[in-house]
């Protein structure tokens, strides 16, 4: 028995919307997963961005203890800056400067405030030895890149030491990038990486002028001031958030995402953008003194 025009047409039609419908879940189904498969990429660029700022910031001001034999007590090797920060960068002048140098006129960095906009910078410093460094081939501590360090500093008489003076910044292709002091040029060390944003947790000083041992606000570097005048001795915490994208866009259309102030902000692609934060406390720094 044949079909009618009309019941061919109407199996036609039917088929058609079913034909449709698989095709508008399989499309919805990559999408979801496409998106599910960013989520995790970014999460997994979170993690190791957060977790090696970490371990860096953790050993922030980090310095043997010796005997001083002239009043019999224990004092640190190094006691200059812990952490510096820049809020838009190191002026150019000053970019191949290190705090640890030996130089006083190379020891001189000074920030780019003049700019409108721009990632933060975060300086790291430490006495570095073979246990808080990877050691190279020479069994020597190391930079945040892997690289040896400069001579060991020796004008302390209770002992020599090497500073670690890590750098962190993001460059231009929207990695997390490091710069060492053993004079080797700056390396990526995790990509898709859009933003960075520090605050510095800042301690009350004592009435007796000794510095306080906890955070009681939060700044932005310029408004903790200048490495010379400003107040990074009083230091003792550092919130740290970065801004992750995805690796490809995933959306359909551009869409907003909440920044690091928790600021609504729009986008040109169609990349997912999340914030992660964490904060971590220098713990070499909990002691007044």
């Amino acid at each position: 028995m044949g079909l009618t025009l009309v019941e061919l047409m109407v199996s036609m039609v039917i088929g058609l919307a079913v034909i449709g419908a698989g095709m508008a879940m399989y499309t919805t189904s990559g999408f979801a997963g496409k998106g599910s498969s960013a989520l995790s990429q970014m999460g997994e660029d979170a993690t190791l961005a957060l977790s090696l700022m970490r371990n860096h910031i953790a050993m922030a001001g980090y310095s043997r203890m010796v005997l001083d034999p002239a009043n019999n007590t224990m004092v640190k090797l190094y006691n200059g800056h812990p952490v510096f920060g820049c809020r838009f960068g190191v002026t150019s002048d000053t970019n191949d400067n290190f705090l640890s140098s030996t130089d006083p006129a190379s020891a001189q960095v000074s920030c780019d405030n003049g700019l409108a906009a721009g990632n933060d910078t975060l300086i790291v410093l430490y006495e570095a030895d073979q246990d808080n460094t990877i050691a190279n081939g020479a069994a020597a501590p190391t930079d945040c890149l892997g690289n040896g360090l400069p001579p060991p500093i020796t004008t302390n008489p209770l002992g020599s030491y090497s500073i670690a003076e890590n750098r962190f910044f993001i460059n231009a292709n929207n990695a997390l990038s490091c710069r060492g002091n053993s004079g080797a040029p700056p390396q990526p060390l995790v990509d898709n990486v859009a933003q960075m944003q520090i605050l510095y947790g800042v301690a009350t000083p004592s009435p007796t002028g000794t510095r306080g041992t906890v955070a009681t606000r939060y700044l932005r570097a310029n408004q903790v001031g200048d490495m010379n005048s400003g107040n990074w001795d009083q230091v003792v915490s550092v919130r740290l958030c970065l801004v992750i994208q995805s690796r490809e866009p995933v959306l359909d259309a551009p869409a907003p995402f909440f920044d690091c102030n928790g600021v609504s902000t729009p986008t040109t692609d169609r990349r997912l953008y999340r914030a992660f934060s964490t904060t971590v406390v220098l713990n070499n720094r909990i002691f007044p003194n």
